[in-house]
């Protein structure tokens, strides 16, 4: 999925990484419910394809989470989201990631304490090749669906 939506291979592991993490190892009510594995934001700009307000955030209810209509939609917002800015997209290491990630705003905890939490999953999913990476989530998003 990521890939065909033009994210470099080498990036891939880190994306997947990064989704199970925000996810809870793909397990999140966010992602069964609004099919959004990485907790954006709505904007109701044009930019964010397929997608309409969802709940509010816990932490600030003026705010809410985008609801995707799939999860196709939801990975080319996200690649869109990551290609921003700093550009974790463009990233080449996993500290490179989390530190573009941290100066875009996408997380609010300390580094080091959100970095620990990716790493456990880079090494859990990080030996995936590219491809495979992205086949494991099409499939883990695809089984969600089939439990709703």
């Amino acid at each position: 999925m990521f890939t065909a939506l033009n994210a470099p291979p080498p990036v891939v592991p880190f994306l997947v990484a990064q989704v199970a993490y925000e996810t809870g190892n793909f397990k999140s009510k966010l992602l069964k419910d609004h099919n959004n594995a990485s907790g954006i934001v709505w904007t109701g700009k044009a930019s964010q394809k397929n997608a309409t307000k969802g709940r509010p955030l816990p932490e600030d209810p003026r705010y809410f989470y985008a609801k995707f209509a799939t999860l196709q939609d939801w990975a080319r917002d996200y690649i869109r989201v990551l290609s921003l800015k700093n550009k974790p997209i463009q990233a080449t290491t996993a500290d490179d990631f989390v530190a573009r990630l941290k100066a875009n705003g996408y997380f609010t905890a300390p580094i080091e304490q959100y970095k620990k939490g990716f790493m456990s999953y880079l090494k859990k999913y990080g030996t995936i090749a590219p491809p495979a990476a992205s086949v494991l989530l099409l499939l883990i998003g695809v089984a969600y669906l089939l439990l709703k």
